[in-house]
């Protein structure tokens, strides 16, 4: 599966479609499946040009996991204030007995 991200003001848009298909490996004895999505029909018409087939039309279904909350009051959590970053290095830490 390639998933193609391709700007709009890149002409021509052939050549380089053309040059990615030449590129893939094992195109000659796998299949190759591109994701072309509806906003993208000058892409769409590309792969017509070069004889790819059309596969099955799907729709992607997307759903929010998060709830956007604002905090009623901000407070601070003596435990983490004044501790060092997660990420300080210690590779220069000595450790004492």
């Amino acid at each position: 599966l390639v998933d193609l991200l391709i700007a709009p003001e890149m002409n021509p848009i052939d050549e380089y479609l053309s040059a990615l298909l030449f590129h893939l490996p094992y195109r000659d004895t796998r299949d190759v499946y591109l994701r072309v999505r509806s906003y993208q029909q000058q892409l769409a018409s590309a792969l017509e040009r070069v004889n790819a087939e059309d596969g099955p039309k799907q729709k992607a279904v997307v759903k929010r996991l998060t709830v956007y909350y604002n905090a009623k009051q901000t407070f601070r959590v003596q435990g983490f204030e004044k501790q060092p970053d997660i990420t300080t290095p210690i590779s220069n830490s000595e450790i004492k007995n």
